[in-house]
């Protein structure tokens, strides 16, 4: 693999060499050190590649957020077995237990541990998706070397990012672990960039009659199943119910 880069031309010749198979046996520090390493000494500056794209400005945590098509971040539920509470995401002292059949209601927070990063292989310009209001917002515009960060996973296709500080929704058009949809494999889509995914911890914030009871960590979808009408449109139950 080439590390040596000097202009336009050299980037090229280094990001050329972060296939699918390098990416996917990288750990993400390594890649972030490959990716300083690929920069113009310009690019590069005095700073991380992940400072200078705006990582710092990047929430740890989004409360009331949720991954995935038609999931919910606020619903009831019911536990559908035994779930050990703690104080808080930052404090692992007990808050109690739950016992399969209690109903309480769930708030779901993501915390960021590492975000993504998608490394652009040549220059490419696709829409910023995140049209919160009347005027749609203008194109994102990336340079051969540059990285995003991904944030989370939306749905069908779409990620929440960050390119140089701007947050955006924008359509996945890159190859590697870090896709969702179109398939690791997509070269089409690797020709343009290479991307891995981020790590994050679901938070559940647990309620019962409006007071704050407890923490817990989703080590399972089967924890918990939504009740309700979000239930019912889905046809959620426990492992084992009718």
């Amino acid at each position: 693999m080439e590390f040596a880069s000097s202009g336009s031309a050299g980037r090229l010749r280094c990001y050329s060499a972060l296939t699918f198979n390098s990416v996917h046996s990288f750990s993400i520090p390594t890649v972030l050190v490959l990716l300083i390493a690929c920069g113009t000494p310009a690019e590069r500056g005095d700073t991380s590649v992940v400072a200078s794209s705006g990582l710092d400005s990047i929430p740890a945590i989004t409360e009331g957020a949720c991954e995935g098509e038609g999931c919910e971040a606020l619903y009831p539920a019911v536990a559908c077995r035994d779930v050990k509470l703690v104080a808080s995401p930052t404090d692992a002292a007990s808050a109690g237990a739950l016992k399969p059949g209690d109903t309480v209601d769930v708030r779901t927070d993501l915390h960021l541990k590492t975000p993504g990063i998608v490394v652009l292989k040549r220059d490419h310009t696709v829409p910023d998706e995140w049209n919160t209001g009347e005027t749609i917002p203008p194109p994102l515009q990336f340079a051969a070397g540059d990285t995003l960060l991904l944030l989370n996973y939306i749905g069908e296709g779409f990620w929440k990012g960050s390119h140089k500080g701007r947050h955006m929704e924008v359509l996945e058009f890159w190859g590697g672990p870090g896709q969702a949809e179109t398939g690791s494999n997509d070269s089409a889509q690797a020709a343009i960039a290479i991307g891995t995914a981020p790590v994050i911890e679901t938070w559940l914030r647990i309620a019962r009659g409006g007071r704050e009871v407890g923490w817990w960590m989703r080590d399972s979808a089967s924890a918990f199943v939504p009740i309700g009408d979000y239930g019912e449109k889905w046809g959620y139950r426990c492992p084992g119910a009718p």
